[in-house]
């Protein structure tokens, strides 16, 4: 044990940040149900509905940006920032492909996509004002994708130069804008405009700016710490080789990633057959979930890290401790 005590303490240091990220995010996703629910059960389950289409557009954005994390990782390992760069200028590119996608299919597609999950009247729910909300929702949604995956760019390579303080700070931040807009624009407190629905998107989509600002901004700020920052938007221009390898090794994980979000949505889809109700019942037990996951994934990726980059250190035999720690 006590040989592992570095290793330990590395890997903590890490994924805390994380869990503390992620716990707190999934804890508001919780919040942000409970507030929806109170405008009606057609609001919750547009809510739900539109949600599972978003969750499966930022699973593929995690899947793309995996593959250059990988290198990304042991380039940091090795100092190479020359290197590093190019993987972080590959993941702006990856990432711009699949917004223009994912943009493309909700705009053309929206109504059909949430169709998949309304099926005709039911006692209680009306499918009809479910559509208008959930359309409502994705469209304003979709404003704060661009936010997002820029935010996810530089928040993953922080976190494999072993920084994962600043996009938990922004994840916190963003959390409380959230949280305080939603109680301003769901309900009209304090002389604000009620917009249910639209007032959650609204709340949701500037959260988004906020955690970009504090990510982009601070990490700037630290460009002597964070070097591979220093001249990074000189060029796009990435090495064609690094560029293949990535594509090679990433696309395995980009199409986990894409299969198993599309999968879910397929899911909750079956279950939708069964009634409107059933959709946001699950959509709060999914939140349940998704909060109680927040450890081992958070692990899992610090101890991702790690090994990636004690392999850029040419060091293959560190990375079979650190695997069985």
């Amino acid at each position: 044990m006590r040989k592992h005590n570095p290793i330990y303490k590395r890997a903590l240091m890490l994924a805390v940040p994380m869990m503390i990220q992620n716990g707190i995010t999934n804890m508001v996703s919780l919040v942000d149900n409970i507030m929806v629910g109170s405008q009606g059960t057609e609001a919750m389950t547009a809510v739900s509905i539109a949600g599972q289409l978003i969750f499966v557009f930022n699973l593929a954005i995690f899947g793309a940006l995996a593959g250059p994390g990988i290198y990304g990782a042991q380039y940091y390992g090795q100092r190479n920032m020359h290197g590093f760069q190019s993987t972080f200028r590959i993941k702006l590119w990856l990432s711009l492909a699949c917004l223009i996608c994912g943009l493309l299919v909700f705009l053309l597609r929206d109504e059909s996509l949430i169709g998949l999950y309304l099926h005709g009247e039911s006692a209680t729910v009306d499918s009809a004002l479910t559509m208008t909300y959930a359309k409502q929702y994705l469209h304003i949604m979709l404003l704060g994708l661009p936010f997002f995956v820029v935010t996810q760019v530089y928040a993953t390579s922080l976190r494999e130069t072993g920084s994962s303080v600043k996009p938990m700070v922004g994840g916190v931040a963003s959390v409380v804008v959230d949280i305080v807009l939603n109680y301003l624009l769901i309900y009209g407190n304090c002389g604000m405009p009620k917009l249910g629905v639209r007032g959650a998107a609204i709340a949701t989509v500037l959260a988004r700016v906020t955690e970009m600002s504090i990510v982009i901004i601070w990490a700037h700020l630290c460009r002597n710490k964070h070097v591979f920052l220093k001249g990074i938007y000189r060029t796009l221009r990435v090495p064609k080789e690094l560029a293949g390898k990535v594509l090679r090794k990433g696309m395995p994980i980009f199409c986990n990633e894409l299969l198993w979000s599309a999968g879910l949505a397929a899911l909750t889809q079956c279950y939708s057959t069964r009634g409107l109700e059933v959709v946001a019942g699950l959509n709060i037990s999914n939140a349940i979930c998704n909060l109680l996951n927040v450890v081992f994934v958070a692990l899992g990726s610090a101890v991702g890290i790690l090994i990636g980059q004690t392999l850029g250190l040419r060091n293959t035999r560190k990375p079979r401790r650190i695997r069985s720690a």
